[in-house]
């Protein structure tokens, strides 16, 4: 035997790996992805802000102070739906992040145990408004999370000043 029969017999086969299986390393979006995205969470926020709109008015007329909520929670979908259509900063996809979030456990909250009433909680009822606005605004927490996801890191120097002199 010769040393090319010995070396082929002592190498073992391993499978490849198809390439469908090979795993991507890079999980961003794509900037035509991240624009689509952007206009799909926009679309959703804008829903969410016109039901709270709609609403309203039926609010006012229970407690000024449910009409306030709702107010004010419209006017942030808006904002966050408004900066969705163009550039969002991180700071913005965290912030609509825990905002939908807080609007979704605050429906559950109110609808399931209730709203202060006295001494007790009073629930109140679930209607088709209230869970489409929710789930616009559940789509709107999963397109936030892709959208925060899919954004690069920026790494802060731990040294920096909080005051610059502009002396080095």
């Amino acid at each position: 035997m010769d040393d090319t029969t010995r070396q082929r017999q002592n190498t073992v086969l391993t499978p490849m790996q198809p390439p469908a299986m090979e795993r991507r390393k890079d999980t961003r979006l794509t900037t035509s992805q991240k624009r689509v995205m952007g206009y799909v969470g926009a679309g959703l926020c804008f829903f969410s802000e016109l039901i709270h709109l709609w609403l309203l008015p039926e609010q006012y007329e229970i407690y000024l102070g449910y009409g306030l909520i709702f107010l004010l929670i419209a006017i942030t979908q808006g904002v966050i739906g408004a900066n969705l259509l163009f550039e969002p900063r991180r700071r913005l996809l965290t912030f609509g992040l825990w905002v939908n979030s807080l609007i979704i456990v605050l429906y559950g909250f109110t609808h399931i145990i209730g709203v202060l009433v006295g001494l007790a909680f009073l629930p109140l009822p679930i209607d088709v408004w209230g869970i489409a606005a929710t789930i616009a605004e559940l789509g709107a927490v999963i397109v936030l999370l892709f959208l925060q996801r899919a954004m690069p890191r920026i790494r802060r120097s731990a040294m920096r000043p909080f005051f610059s002199t502009g002396q080095k």
